[in-house]
Order: structure tokens, then C-alpha cells, then sequence
């Protein structure tokens, strides 16, 4: 049963409607960040010395030091809720500056290691430091999902046209024109959108579509459409796969509205299905890789990359081998690393690896699906969503390799998934006003218990 503290946002707020939407007004800012990453391909460049920056790179690069001086100014106040995201982020960025300084020199740390580092770590600072209100994720949520499904849409366009329409226009009006390389199947081209990668554009559309649930009914229903046609103009079977699982999810927990240890239970049960197939099957990841995905053939291709290049991460492990694609391996084998998670400890060893899975994993550490929280309906199915996501991009990260927009938009979800549960845990009213909760007192003391008067003499009673 909910307890009065976790109904107390929702008893105070009795005229916001059964579904408890609430949409606040965001920063300009955060608005223009959300539609450079989604809606601006890479071809709309500059160049700052040898570091070509893209609209989104720019932007971050100017906020990023404003969001930390926010987020300093807010861990002084009352509302402030720590999670633990907060604390793994940025030496997760130091040690990524760290890491390819020892392997490959301080000026390739500053231009390669620093521009991954600032499109992840900039990306979490700006979501926390800039969302602050009731509301304002929700706003956000809706504005990523529509520029997802818009360009997912015109994605379309790729398949018929035989090119990447949106890149080619950019670059048309720009003047830069990258070398794509194209990917056939089913007799065309993957599309790609404005992403860097028919496989980010499909992973981009698989979120998209799981934020859409948290949309109002008109919006939802564009936004699904959209994202669906771009993940189905990607061809691309690992997002597919997570837009399963997360759907599946959304269901399980559907189905079981009472039981707050609902994924504890489903985490033990996807364990030991795992320990079965692994005890039974001779060969349990060919068995995954043939099941699970729409050419096998890239699958195991994937396998032999983890057997090449791990090799390689175990000769370094703490700091990799630098974020060079010139790494030891066969001479027909190209230099692309599809696993973020292999890619990551080659790049910045095993400790950077881990480092950003448990960010990824840090930023769900304060609960918003139980009643015990200060969020809306809406709020509490979006961070239940943002959860999914985020398990999504770690079990994708296996088999895909994250960078640019999609790199981005990892470290957005985190960033927004951490303000959520953080301000879960602030008591709020409807206006979104802080509440104070009682300070502790000490207790006070007991009133002894007035003696009878003694049967001899009668004493006076005690007086405390």
C-alpha cells in the first residue's frame, strides 16, 4: 500500500488530473543542446585549430564549465539529493584525459581523449545542473523523442535515394563532404538520418520509442510512428532487440504493480536462464549471435573482434592502448571496434571501461518506480523508462560501439535519469515548493508516574 509519504506530492496536487502530466518551461539552452545532437549532422563542422568541433561539441564546451558551477552552488542548498552518478562522472572523464596521456602524449589527450570525454561527461553535468524543476525532464523527454522522430522519418529518404539525403544536403550548404561508406541490405542502403551510423540512428529510434510511452496520446502515437520507421530503415538487429527487451520490461512491470522487488526477481531469473544455456550449450554465445540477430555472419564477425583486440586490452590493462586505430590484429580485419565496452578499456584501459558502466549504473541508483518518491505519474514512468534505457545502451555496448551523437545522448539520458531520482527524494507540494521535512529533535523526556501516596504517613506525591 502507498504510504502517506510517497502520496504526498500527489494529495497536493489533487487538480493535475489523473495521469499527473506536468510539463515545465526549459532553460533555451538545454533546448538548443537537445536539437544540435538529434537534428545537426556532423557535416555542419568547424574547425578551432586542429579540433573540429560540431554544433553540439560547441555547445557543451560553453556549458559544460556553467554546469559545474551550478551543480556546486546546488550541493549546497537543502534540495540537493546525492546520487552516485554525481560522484563516478568526472573522474571518470579525468581518468580518460589520464589514460591516453600515458599512451599516447598530452596533446592527444586534449583533442581525442578530451572531446569524448567533454561529449559524455559535459552531457550528464548540463542534464543535471540544467534540470532543476518538476517537470523539465518530462519537457525534455518530449523534445529529444519528437527530433528522433522526425529525423527517423526522413531517414526513410536514404533507402530510396541511395545516399545519406540529410548528410548530403548539410554538406551541400556547408561544404564539407565526409566519405561515407555505405551498407547494403535487402538490396539498398541503410539509412542513417543525421547519425553517424545507420546502427546509432537504430539505436537513437529504440529510445525514442521507449520515451514516447511517457508522451501524451497524440504525441506518442507521431513519435512511435517515426521512431519505428527510422529503426526499421536502420536494418539494424541489436537495437531491435532492445526495443524488445525494453517494451518486455514496460510490460513486466505492467503486470506486477504491487511487487516493489519486481527486478530483483527478474534480474535473478535472466541470471539463471544464462547459467543454464552456458552449463547446457557448447557454444552459448553462437547460439545467442544466431537467434538474435538479422545476419548472423556480422555476429560472429563481432566475436572474432573481442577474441583479436582482448588480447591486446589484457597486454594493457589499466591504461589500453590509446584511442589509435592502429591496434594489432590480421591485415584483412578493418580497425573498427564494435563493443563500446572493448573499444573503451583499448581506448582508456579495464578501469575506464568500468568507469563508465557505472555511471551508466550510478545514475539509477535512487528508486523512482515505488510510491515512496515526490514525482509525478508521468515522472515516475519516465525515470522508469530513462532505467531501461540506460540498460539498453549497457547490454547493447556488447555488440555496438557508441560515439557522436548516440555517445552523446548517453551521457543526456544519464544526466536526466540522476536529477529524477534525486528529486524524488525532495519532499515538494504541487508547485514543486520545497517542504521542509522536521528536524530531528531530541526526544523528549517521559513524564514519570505519580506514586500513591505511601500507606503510612502519606508522603507528598512525587513532582518531577
Amino acid at each position: 500500500m502507498p504510504t502517506a509519504r510517497g502520496n504526498a506530492f500527489h494529495q497536493a496536487a489533487p487538480d493535475r488530473g489523473r495521469r499527473g502530466a506536468l510539463y515545465a518551461r526549459l532553460s533555451p539552452l538545454l533546448v538548443m543542446l537537445a536539437l544540435a545532437i538529434v537534428l545537426v549532422p556532423e557535416e555542419a563542422s568547424f574547425f578551432v585549430g586542429g579540433l573540429r568541433l560540431t554544433l553540439a561539441r560547441a555547445i557543451l564546451l560553453a556549458l559544460t564549465p556553467l554546469s559545474l558551477v551550478r551543480l556546486v552552488q546546488q550541493a549546497g542548498r537543502r534540495t540537493y539529493r546525492f546520487v552516485w552518478s554525481d560522484a563516478l562522472v568526472l573522474p571518470t572523464g579525468l581518468w580518460m584525459l589520464l589514460a591516453v596521456a600515458v599512451t599516447e602524449g598530452l596533446d592527444r589527450a586534449l583533442v581525442g581523449g578530451g572531446v569524448t570525454a567533454l561529449e559524455f561527461v559535459g552531457a550528464y553535468f548540463v542534464a543535471r545542473a540544467f534540470l532543476a524543476a518538476h517537470g523539465q525532464a518530462l519537457s525534455l523527454a518530449r523534445v529529444l523523442s519528437l527530433s528522433i522522430a522526425v529525423v527517423g522519418l526522413l531517414s526513410v529518404l536514404d533507402r530510396f535515394a541511395g545516399y545519406y539525403v540529410l548528410h548530403d544536403l548539410v554538406g551541400r550548404l556547408t561544404g564539407l563532404q565526409l566519405d561515407w561508406r555505405y551498407d547494403e541490405r535487402y538490396g539498398s542502403i541503410r539509412a542513417a538520418g543525421t547519425f553517424e551510423h545507420p546502427i546509432l540512428l537504430g539505436t537513437a529510434c529504440a529510445c525514442a520509442m521507449l520515451l514516447a510511452t511517457t508522451l501524451p496520446m497524440i504525441a506518442r502515437c507521431f513519435v512511435f510512428a517515426g521512431a519505428a520507421a527510422g529503426l526499421l530503415a536502420a536494418v539494424s538487429s541489436a537495437p531491435m532487440v532492445g526495443a524488445f527487451i525494453g517494451f518486455s520490461c514496460l510490460a513486466y512491470r505492467r503486470l506486477t504493480p504491487s511487487l516493489e522487488s519486481r527486478w530483483r526477481w527478474l534480474m535473478l531469473a535472466a541470471g539463471i536462464m544464462l547459467a543454464l544455456l552456458f552449463a547446457v550449450h557448447s557454444a552459448p554465445f553462437g547460439w545467442l549471435i544466431g537467434h538474435m540477430t538479422i545476419d548472423p555472419a556480422t555476429g560472429f564477425y563481432r566475436l572474432l573482434i573481442w577474441q583479436i583486440a582482448g588480447a591486446d586490452v589484457l597486454q594493457a590493462p589499466v591504461f589500453g592502448i590509446g584511442i589509435t586505430d592502429d591496434w594489432a590484429r590480421p591485415e584483412w580485419m578493418p580497425s573498427t571496434v564494435d563493443s563500446l565496452w572493448l573499444r573503451a578499456a583499448m581506448s582508456f584501459g579495464i578501469p575506464g571501461s568500468v568507469l563508465i558502466a557505472a555511471c551508466l549504473l550510478g545514475a539509477c541508483s535512487r528508486r523512482v518506480d515505488i510510491a515512496r518518491t515526490y514525482l509525478s505519474d508521468d515522472e515516475r514512468r519516465l525515470g522508469l523508462v530513462l532505467s531501461l534505457i540506460l540498460f539498453v545502451y549497457i547490454f547493447l555496448g556488447f555488440t555496438v560501439h557508441f560515439w557522436g551523437a548516440a555517445w552523446i545522448l548517453m551521457g543526456l539520458f544519464a544526466g536526466m535519469r540522476a536529477h529524477l531520482g534525486a528529486l524524488g527524494a525532495v519532499p515538494t507540494d504541487a508547485a514543486g515548493a520545497f517542504i521542509p521535512e522536521p528536524s530531528a529533535r531530541r526526544p523528549a523526556r517521559m513524564a514519570l508516574p505519580t506514586p500513591a501516596p505511601a500507606e503510612r504517613g502519606g508522603s507528598a506525591p512525587y513532582v518531577q
